[in-house]
């Protein structure tokens, strides 16, 4: 959901922009999670909290979209 975003209200270089915001982000996340989940697993002995934040990390990202992003905007 989050590429067709950029794109719905974004025209061209700017849509490409933002495109490869999202991709940077997702590779970041990628790097450095499984890096988090080991360390929250250790400081935890479980492996519920790396998954609650997953959790709360994708629940405060799709209200901050829900909040910031017009549903006219999308919706068009």
């Amino acid at each position: 959901m989050f590429w067709a975003l950029p794109t719905s209200f974004l025209g061209g270089l700017g849509a490409a922009a933002g495109i490869a915001l999202i991709n940077s982000a997702a590779n970041l996340a990628g790097f450095v999670s499984p890096t988090v989940i080991g360390w929250l697993k250790g400081q935890t002995g479980t492996l519920s909290s790396g998954l609650y934040l997953v959790a709360g990390s994708l629940t405060v990202s799709a209200f901050l979209v829900w909040a910031f992003i017009p549903a006219r905007m999308v919706n068009r």
